[in-house]
């Protein structure tokens, strides 16, 4: 072979490994690189992140006041979070404007979705987040969150 195709051939199978390298090798990798990018576009407030996170056909439950019920579809969702993104960068410096900090998490896949969970700080309430990923054509998506709150008992 001449050294010229010796190095083309080297540099495409050095590429193809780069490539598989960067790609994560199992679901649960995958589904925690998701959850954490979506922490990250949350704490940065980076709308188009945060809001390409999340399955068309979602749920949430929210743990604020104002928010008794189940919000339903992406539309639904991205308007109650709209104005939580409009309004921190006017009353805090950042990026990143916010401090979501998940302690002990856990993901568990089970066939194409994850379940994951984490606690939010350490005082009463406890704070806990339940997120539930689906893999869609490729890519991990929220089809549901769960955010709750619980007294510590002491």
């Amino acid at each position: 072979m001449r050294p010229t195709i010796l190095l083309l051939l080297a540099a495409s199978l050095l590429a193809a490994a780069t490539a598989r390298a960067e790609t994560p090798a199992n679901p649960r990798e995958q589904a925690t690189r998701a959850a954490v990018a979506f922490v990250d576009a949350f704490n940065n407030l980076d709308w188009e992140r945060f809001e390409a996170a999340w399955a068309d056909d979602a749920t949430l439950y929210m743990p604020m006041p104002g928010f008794p019920d189940r919000l339903a579809g992406r539309e639904d969702i991205m308007a109650a979070f709209k104005s939580l993104f409009g309004d921190f960068p006017e009353q805090r410096e950042g990026p990143p404007y916010l401090s979501i900090n998940p302690i002990d998490l856990r993901v568990d896949v089970v066939g194409t979705a994850a379940i994951v969970t984490f606690l939010l700080g350490d005082e009463s309430p406890r704070q806990r987040r339940t997120l539930v990923f689906v893999e869609q054509e490729g890519i991990w998506r929220i089809a549901h969150l769960h955010a709750s709150r619980a007294p510590l008992e002491h």
